[in-house]
């Protein structure tokens, strides 16, 4: 995917520039609180994501993908290798900590990207 350059409209000229991520994670959303994966309004404005107890992770792909593999910090959880391209992050841990899910897309022509979103969970 190429970056696209498009004007015109009232002399404003707009760049897209394709970061080439060949996946997106969708959920969790940024400002938003998870409980037990029901999904509210975060009513704490410095925190981006919280989340208690378990969330579903889900990845959107913008090509065809081969796999995605599913990280908690370092860890890996969890290789998905059919779409809808999603995992559970169950109940683990006792302390609220801020960790960070990445996920690895790779297409099937061998090349990959990586996206990844900070989060707060407690359990």
């Amino acid at each position: 995917y190429d970056d696209v350059v498009t004007g015109g409209v009232q002399g404003v000229v707009r760049l897209f520039i394709n970061n080439h991520g060949l996946a997106a994670i969708t959920r969790p959303h940024p400002s938003r609180l998870y409980v037990f994966d029901n999904e509210y309004e975060s009513l704490i404005a410095e925190v981006k994501i919280v989340i208690i107890g378990k969330i579903s992770i889900d990845v959107k792909p913008v090509t065809e993908l081969k796999k995605v593999e599913f990280y908690i910090g370092n860890s890996l959880r969890k290789i998905d290798t059919t779409y809808p391209y999603n995992w559970t992050w169950r109940v683990g841990g006792s302390l609220f900590q801020k960790r960070t899910i990445r996920i690895v897309a790779y297409d099937t022509t061998g090349k990959s990207s990586v996206a990844e979103i900070k989060v707060w969970k407690l359990f």
